[in-house]
């Protein structure tokens, strides 16, 4: 839903689809969706200019990946 709401133009929406999304996903301990979930915020982030947050952002996803897989890996699941 997030993802619909930001290619609407809808940052704000996507944010907080975003936002309610991450602490689901790490509760139920699914790696996968919460890391794909950091890579689009990250996208967003670097879309809007703020690359220094995107940089984080990427790297709390490399994280929660558990830091096995490439940045291009990523980028193919988002």
């Amino acid at each position: 839903m997030a993802v619909v709401f930001s290619q609407q133009g809808d940052a704000e929406g996507a944010r907080k689809m975003f936002a309610r999304a991450l602490p689901i996903f790490r509760e139920i301990s699914d790696k996968n969706s919460y890391a794909i979930t950091l890579i689009n915020i990250a996208g967003m982030m670097k879309d809007e200019g703020d690359l220094n947050g995107a940089n984080k952002t990427y790297d709390q996803a490399l994280i929660a990946y558990g830091a096995q897989v490439s940045l291009m890996q990523m980028a193919s699941c988002a």
